[in-house]
Formats: C-alpha cells, structure tokens, sequence
C-alpha cells in the first residue's frame, strides 16, 4: 500500500517519481503551476561537465533557481564518472557541495559498473562505493543520505548490503544501480530460459535489497518510460527517477497511457523508429487532461501543437508519466493491481510480474 513521506511542508505517496532535471536545460516543470511541486532529480554531472555551475547553481539557492517548489533529490554523478575522468571529483569534494546546497535527498557518491568490466574491477568499484559512504554518512545523517547498492549477482548484492549496514543499518532511502538492461529485456517476445532468468533477477535485487532494509524505500536509479516504472514498483520498488521524459520529447514521441512511445507522423524515407499513433491511440490522445492537451479541445490540434516542438511534447509526457504512478497508487488502494497492470502492460511484462506478485 502507498506509504506517504515527509519533507517538511512537503508530503509525497509512494510509489514516486522523481522527475530528472539538468540544470543547464529549461526547466520545463517549473514553468507549469500544476507541475512545479513535482518532486525532481538534478545531477552533480551538470557541475563535472562544466565545472562553472558549481557558482551559479550548486548553492543555496539551487531549488530557487530551478523554479521548483517540491522535494528536491541531488544525484552525486557517479554515473558521468563511470564515463569520463574528472579530476579531483571525489567524497570531500561532493560533501562540500552536498554542505551549502538546499536538497532533501543525497545520493552518496557511487561508482556504477560497466558490462565490460573485469570481476576485480566490479571489486574494486564496490569498495569504492563503500569508502565514499563511509566518509559521506560521517556528516550527513541517514534521513537524507541514499547510500547506493551494486552487482551483477545476487550474492554481490547481498555483499552490497552487508557493508551499507555495517555503516548507516537504517537508512531512510536506499538507491539500487545497474538494473535498466535487465528492465529493457522485460518485454520481449520468446523469453529463453536464460532471459528469463535475467528478469527474475530484477525482480530478486529489489526484494533482495528489501529483507536487508525493511524500514527503508528503495529507489531504482535512472529509469525511463511509465511502463518501466509501473514495472518496477509493482515488483517492490518505491521510487525511482526519470529522464525519459524528456529524451522521448526530443526524439519527438509522446507517452500514451499503456502504450509503448508513439510518434505523431513520419514522412521520412528511413525506416521510422517507433509507432505512429494509431485509431486506439487517438482516443487516449482526446482524452489527455495535461496542461498542453487541455487547452485544446479538437484532437487535430492537440496533435498540431505536440508536433510543434520539445517543450509540449516534454509537458506532455511529464504528466502522462506522473498520472500512470497515480493511477497504480489508486489500484493498490482498491486492491485490483492485477487489473491494472494487465491494462497498462504487455502481456509478457504483466504475467511475469504478476507471477512475482503472486
């Protein structure tokens, strides 16, 4: 059941999603009075590729000048140094940032892991993640710091869990790493065995993560598209963030309540990337109450102005993305999850997840 948190004068309801946001961007919630409450994500990655930002931005006053006026979360950009090399960037240096600036979440400063990395790297990386906990949790108290667990095995996880515990044993968030792919591979056709397996593991990572930290919400880092979030809270998640929002936006598709991304037209001769909304699509389409939807009473025209350009398609999606969360929060209040998911998902996605359920 929904569980509400506390941020001050702020209360959120899990499941939640946290809408993630690059300070050298609009800031497309906060233009929206509907919007800007919504609970948002930046990251200290913005401050690693241009280090000025640290000045203008990553103060006291970064919520002021996002606009926004719900939680904050501030991702710490382990993701960014697992693709470049920043010098310098380290705990202290993220703990001096993390001191003057006005968030209610930190996320500790972890070191995610590659595909191709050797079994010592994968070591080595972990106890790194560790280290950095360590000496961020010696200043930063459990009520706002989210420590982050990494592995490719559920032993590594467990191992992950064991050395968060033995620092902060009742952290108020918990981040999970690494588990997108195996997200991605959810709904494909004629599942093998092994790819089943490879989904089962999602599934055992976020309850694995769970029996260690029972008074904790588990938040899953960078996920993507409403399905793949109502996927994932449904196995046990509370929370996750999302840039897919926007990304969809700029590659000019819109979010549909249990669909797949559907673009508006394509009259390129290349072999279009995703689905053209379709007779079932409009009717979802007519039926949008986002704040670009609701000023336009014909279907043509809502149409028209999510052609237009990023930002509508970007509004657009926000809302689409925060009304499915809603509408699985209502579900699990009236006890038809199951109804719900089978609505909103593939058939392959909801009769595995179910079967987690069950």
């Amino acid at each position: 059941m929904p569980k509400e948190i506390h941020f001050g004068r702020h209360t959120l309801q899990t499941p939640v999603v946290w809408f993630g946001q690059s300070v050298d961007t609009s800031v497309l919630l906060a233009r929206n009075a509907t919007m800007r409450a919504f609970p948002a994500l930046t990251s200290l990655g913005d401050a690693i590729r241009r280090n000025g930002y640290l000045r203008t931005h990553f103060n006291e006053g970064l919520r002021t000048k996002l606009g926004l006026h719900g939680p904050l979360m501030l991702d710490s950009g382990g993701f960014l140094l697992m693709r470049m090399q920043a010098k310098g960037w380290s705990a202290a240096r993220v703990a001096d940032i993390y001191r003057r600036v006005d968030a209610d979440v930190l996320v500790s400063l972890d070191h995610p892991t590659l595909g191709s990395d050797s079994t010592a790297c994968r070591r080595r990386k972990r106890h790194l993640t560790i280290d950095n906990l360590r000496q961020l949790s010696a200043e930063f108290g459990p009520d706002k710091l989210m420590p982050v667990i990494h592995g490719s095995t559920i032993a590594q996880i467990e191992d992950s869990c064991g050395a968060v515990q033995a620092i902060t044993p009742r952290p108020r968030w918990i981040g999970v790493g690494g588990l997108v792919p195996f997200l991605k591979q959810l709904g494909r056709k004629g599942l093998s065995a092994s790819e089943r397996r490879r989904n089962e593991h999602f599934s055992a990572v976020i309850w694995t993560v769970r029996k260690a930290f029972p008074h904790s919400l588990v938040h899953i880092l960078g996920l993507g598209a409403p399905r793949s979030c109502l996927a994932a809270f449904a196995m046990g998640a509370h929370s996750a963030d999302s840039q897919g929002w926007r990304q969809a936006a700029g590659f000019g598709s819109i979010y549909l309540p249990g669909r797949a991304q559907r673009i508006l037209e394509w009259n390129k001769p290349t072999k279009r990337p995703r689905p053209v909304i379709n007779e079932q699509d409009r009717v979802l389409l007519a039926a949008c109450e986002c704040p670009v939807c609701r000023g336009h009473d014909r279907l043509e025209d809502r149409i028209t102005i999510l052609r237009s350009g990023f930002e509508p398609r970007s509004v657009h999606n926000a809302w689409v993305l925060h009304q499915e969360v809603c509408a699985l929060r209502s579900a699990e209040r009236k006890n038809r999850v199951s109804s719900f998911l089978s609505s909103r998902l593939p058939p392959t996605w909801a009769e595995i997840i179910l079967s987690y359920r069950a």
